[in-house]
């Protein structure tokens, strides 16, 4: 697309859809919040949420890149298999952490050691962890692909083709 064919018209339609999610996104905080702090036990509802929304962000904060790894690299059916793979290995590997954290004492000793919460605290926290364990996977898996839609769609439909062609042939 030339710069003369960029017009302001092009680049709202482009760009409302990507606005949207992240807006969406954005809302889902403080609309989970406005949730747990009409149930009981309001004040360790909202220290358990928050503190697992924190160690879920922190395990899932390295396939956050995805999105602009799959724009930078993926470049043919080669590199997309090979991503791909990256990605979903990436993903299980964050799925296992988050779930160590969330069935292991590690979680418990962290909360009551280090960051001295109290038990009730503590007990909420894991149950809300082990809720997010799908989290890191689906996140990975979401902005790899969310890179790929932004490259050229030639080329998407290309890359795709002929995977569902070798896979219906297996």
């Amino acid at each position: 697309m030339t710069a003369a064919e960029l017009t302001d018209r092009k680049i709202f339609a482009f760009w409302l859809p990507l606005a949207t999610t992240w807006i969406m996104m954005s809302i889902e905080g403080p609309y989970l919040a406005a949730i747990v702090a009409r149930l009981p036990s309001a004040t360790e509802n909202l220290a358990a949420y928050g503190l697992a929304f924190a160690v879920a962000s922190l395990v899932e904060s390295p396939v956050i890149m995805l999105l602009s790894t799959s724009i930078a690299l993926v470049r043919d059916r080669e590199s997309f298999l090979s991503l791909r793979r990256f990605c979903y290995r990436l993903s299980v590997g964050l799925t296992l952490v988050i779930a160590i954290l969330a069935f292991s004492p590690l979680l418990g000793w962290l909360a009551a050691e280090v960051l001295h919460l109290p038990e009730n605290v503590i007990r909420l926290t894991r149950h809300a962890v082990a809720f997010l364990m799908v989290w890191p996977g689906a996140i990975g898996y979401r902005r790899f692909y969310q890179g790929l839609r932004s490259l050229n769609r030639w080329f998407l439909r290309h890359c795709f083709h002929h995977q569902v062609k070798r896979e219906a042939k297996a």
